[in-house]
């Protein structure tokens, strides 16, 4: 069973949004107090590694190593021409195909 610790912070926001958000957090949770809920639930869903756990989890599949961003971008291929002769090239074959 994990252990979660929650920390206090300060974000600055605009006014006009804090009323929004606060207008929100009491439409969902009934008083505008739920704010620290309804700001850790958007937390949430920009946090993708949980999602893609838990998405795993629920299909079954064990533990999976995802790469960081960093990983994904060193691994990326690079080119030595330009990308406009590859979208050419693209471009070509594919009206071949289609003719």
């Amino acid at each position: 069973m994990s252990h979660t610790t929650t920390v206090k912070t300060t974000i600055n926001v605009d006014e006009e949004k804090l009323k929004r958000i606060k207008r929100t957090a009491r439409n969902i949770y009934g008083d505008s107090r739920s704010l620290s809920e309804l700001m850790s639930d958007a937390a949430d869903s920009f946090d993708a590694e949980a999602i893609l756990e838990a998405f795993t989890r629920k299909m079954g599949w064990g533990a999976i190593e995802y790469p960081s961003l960093n990983e994904v971008e060193q691994r990326r291929p690079t080119s030595t021409e330009g990308s406009a002769t590859i979208i050419r090239d693209m471009r070509e074959s594919r009206v071949d195909r289609l003719s």
